[in-house]
């Protein structure tokens, strides 16, 4: 039985392979996205662009990891 948060956080994406986490607020989601990319990689979307800069500098605080950004395509109607 996993102890840990960290652990079981692992845990239950290995079993699940899928995890779905709702209600974080302020820079919470970039700590739980470098808790899970310690045993991987992790796409994360988010709904707006403003919102792209604000993840990747809160991830930059908790990862060393290297952070990919992509631009969104706002194609007009």
């Amino acid at each position: 039985m996993p102890t840990s948060f960290t652990d079981q956080l692992t845990h239950a994406v290995q079993t699940t392979n899928r995890l779905t986490v709702a209600g974080l607020r302020g820079s919470s989601p970039a700590l739980l996205i470098s808790l899970l990319a310690t045993t991987g990689s992790c796409c994360c979307i988010v709904p707006d662009e403003d919102q792209v800069s604000i993840l990747e500098e809160d991830l930059q605080l908790f990862s060393d990891r290297r952070i990919l950004t992509y631009p969104g395509y706002e194609i007009p109607p």
